[in-house]
């Protein structure tokens, strides 16, 4: 699609997350991001990549909540795969 005025356009390049566990601590995990993302436009390269790292430790934040709410008295509730310990038994 060729440029359009008054349209900016994107580009993201490659991505990932690595999750490896930490010596010597069974709870905890290394957690890398590679984001790779020019919005172009007018808005300065430093500003975006700014912005994109405040969202990526927002997002790091959720995650960590939500983990939170897995560990039971049991132990890890692995069901991540189900949402039965988000919607309930009934699944609403």
């Amino acid at each position: 699609m060729p440029p359009q005025p008054k349209k900016v356009r994107g580009e993201n390049g490659p991505g990932c997350w690595a999750m490896r566990p930490v010596d010597g601590d069974p709870n905890m995990c290394l957690f890398q991001w590679l984001l790779d993302t020019d919005l172009k436009g007018w808005i300065p390269q430093s500003i975006i990549d700014k912005a994109l790292s405040g969202a990526q430790f927002d997002y790091i934040a959720h995650i960590r909540t939500r983990a939170a709410t897995l560990i039971t008295a049991e132990g890890l509730n692995d069901s991540i795969a189900s949402c039965v310990d988000i919607l309930g038994e009934d699944g609403t």
